[in-house]
């Protein structure tokens, strides 16, 4: 966490109502940018990806990641 915070992708606070002990960590503006960023780079990699695979291979894959989604929640 501290190297996120270096980094301006993250700050730490306080939460003096409810309980001064308490350390909270939250995404800054520069933070969210960069998620973003590096989220539609994944999604491009991916597609680049997937265009080799045929139809019925992006269906089993699909539905793979659906069973993964179940089994943890997501």
């Amino acid at each position: 966490v501290d190297k996120l915070v270096e980094k301006g992708l993250v700050r730490r606070f306080r939460d003096e109502e409810r309980d001064r002990r308490l350390v909270l960590v939250e995404i800054t503006d520069q933070g969210q940018r960069l998620l973003k960023e590096t989220k539609e780079q994944l999604l491009r990699t991916l597609e680049r990806h997937l265009e080799k695979f045929t139809n019925e291979e992006k269906d089993d894959i699909a539905k793979a990641i659906e069973t993964l989604r179940k089994t943890f929640d997501f």
